[in-house]
């Protein structure tokens, strides 16, 4: 009977991971894009 649920863990894990892939890719995007425009920020600060 621990079979079954050895099983299982890994399907959910993977049911998790693909469901979160978007989100992280979302989050990993919303860090480049204010990275890029604290970056941009701290150009114009220096320029002017």
């Amino acid at each position: 009977m621990g079979v079954t649920s050895a099983r299982s863990v890994p399907a959910q894990t993977g049911k998790l991971w693909a469901e979160n892939q978007v989100l992280i890719r979302y989050i990993f995007a919303f860090v480049v894009v204010s990275a890029v425009v604290v970056g941009l920020g701290l150009l114009l600060q220096l320029a002017y």
